[in-house]
């Protein structure tokens, strides 16, 4: 009986040894649908696959096409993070993902199709995209929380992940919330405002919500920063160092913008300290620091700035206080760094933008409604409008071209990527046509403003002639009279 069971443990592990692994149905981006804006460099998909050998698995992606347009970089031993390395230029790619335990492969057929959706809603509900933690915050204790959008089509709540640093953790936290998953961010291990004192955090939201029909997505990124507040305890001390400054963008040059102070720690024989940004960091260009007195002051024009930063949050301008030498004090100078988060706040309604004064493109005559132009040329048609909050969000029509085409999305806030489509496909005719193209303008207006500001572009569509047409005869009949001594070679009539 002893010796039957052992043969039968030995041909299990012979059964399972040298399986190959597999990559799970329910993250092996079979059909994986994108939106055309989505972000080069941003997470598009979460890959996982099972092992019966338990061995460390490699995620990858077959061909010098799939390659081009993906990274895929592992996450654990079992499961991988998807990268769009570069903007698609087709409409569906069809390519071969594979998983490798080095000895054996599985490979999965996958599709990616590029929708034509843009902007589109985060199913992050609820979070701070800067939080401020004191240096004297306790281990477990929570700093923040985020609240995501379940998936529609999912039973399921969503999972959270965090990178960016071992100090901090997520965890789920069980709540009434029936269309929504809400995480905690909690202090894993204390923090040090000398040693470091502005986190940059990633928090990955697996299975969220999207618009299933453009988007299937099954992975969504946060990206929060943590600024430590200082305790003020060792050498060169900055105090009172602001988390963050928010700059007003009617700022002049040289306005001061605010000032930093720090003194040597050591209190017993203190040193003077002077100031200065730290070479090559975020925004250094933008700004001066006297090196007595600590006070930063404008140094470019605030529209570089806001030209730099209106749309990006958040940048952080690095400070480095250095003690003084003196011979009074024997010892080497010590120095500590410091980071700001920097806002830019504006305070003064100004109007949209395009990309560009005049775009054009092209279209093949009698397309049916709903196609989508093509442009011509290196600028992507997008408008702008960097005023924050309501002051942010315009419309967009189109004027004077007689019906022919719409543009979409007609609304938008901040940035928006737009495309012009067909609406009366019977305007569209080459043959009827005398300039073979139809010019018309664009309209960017604001929404909410009491006194609403707004921007044009001129827009050219340039007429394609298509194989529309047949052979017509000049006549529908055509009569002969012919005598009947007519001799042979005598011209009938003639065919047109």
């Amino acid at each position: 009986m002893i010796l039957s069971f052992s043969i039968l443990l030995m041909a299990l592990f012979t059964t399972a040894a040298g399986v190959a692994p597999t990559i799970d149905l329910s993250h092996n981006m079979r059909i994986l649908k994108l939106p055309m804006d989505t972000k080069i460099g941003s997470v598009i998909y979460r890959l996982r696959g099972s092992d019966p050998d338990n061995d460390v698995l490699t995620f990858g992606v077959r061909g010098d096409v799939g390659n081009q347009l993906l990274d895929i970089r592992s996450v654990t031993e079992t499961r991988a993070n998807v990268f769009l390395k570069s903007a698609p230029t087709e409409k569906e790619y069809k390519l071969t993902i594979y998983v490798t335990d080095g000895t054996q492969t599985t490979e999965v057929e996958s599709s990616i199709i590029i929708t034509n959706a843009t902007n589109q809603k985060s199913p992050f509900l609820e979070y701070e995209s800067l939080i401020t933690v004191s240096e004297l915050t306790e281990e477990k204790e929570v700093i923040g929380n985020v609240v995501v959008r379940k998936r529609n089509s999912s039973s399921l709540p969503v999972l959270f992940e965090l990178e960016g640093s071992d100090n901090f953790a997520i965890r789920y936290l069980i709540s009434p919330l029936r269309e929504a998953t809400k995480g905690e961010i909690f202090l894993l291990q204390k923090l040090d405002y000398e040693k470091k004192n502005l986190f940059t955090l990633d928090v990955y939201a697996l299975n969220p919500w999207t618009d299933e029909e453009v988007d299937t997505r099954n992975v969504a990124v946060l990206t929060i920063l943590v600024a430590v507040e200082d305790a003020q305890d060792n050498p060169p001390v900055f105090h009172p160092l602001p988390p963050v400054i928010r700059v007003s963008d009617s700022l002049s040059l040289g306005a001061n913008v605010t000032k930093i102070t720090a003194e040597d720690g050591d209190y017993g024989n203190q040193r003077n300290v002077t100031y200065s940004f730290v070479p090559g960091s975020q925004g250094v260009t933008y700004f001066n620091i006297h090196s007595r007195t600590g006070m930063i002051t404008l140094a470019s024009s605030i529209e570089l700035l806001r030209e730099a930063y209106s749309t990006s949050g958040p940048f952080v301008l690095s400070i480095k206080a250095t003690e003084v030498e003196t011979e009074l004090i024997p010892g080497p100078p010590e120095s500590s760094e410091a980071t700001l988060a920097v806002v830019l706040v504006n305070t003064e309604n100004r109007p949209p933008r395009f990309t560009s004064k005049r775009y054009v493109a092209t279209v093949e005559e009698n397309s049916p409604s709903l196609t989508s132009v093509t442009w011509e040329g290196p600028e992507i048609p997008k408008v702008f409008d960097d005023d924050q909050g309501k002051n942010g969000s315009f419309e967009l029509f189109l004027e004077g071209d007689g019906g022919a085409f719409s543009v979409q999305p007609g609304r938008g806030m901040n940035e928006l990527n737009f495309a012009v489509l067909v609406k009366d496909p019977l305007q569209l005719d080459y043959e009827t046509s005398d300039t073979k193209y139809i010019e018309f303008r664009i309209v960017a207006r604001e929404t909410a403003s009491v006194r609403p500001l707004s921007a044009t572009a001129e827009i050219r569509v340039k007429l394609l002639d298509a194989n529309d047409n047949i052979p017509q005869f000049s006549h529908d009949v055509y009569n002969v009279t012919l005598p009947e001594d007519a001799p042979p070679g005598t011209t009938l009539t003639k065919i047109q």
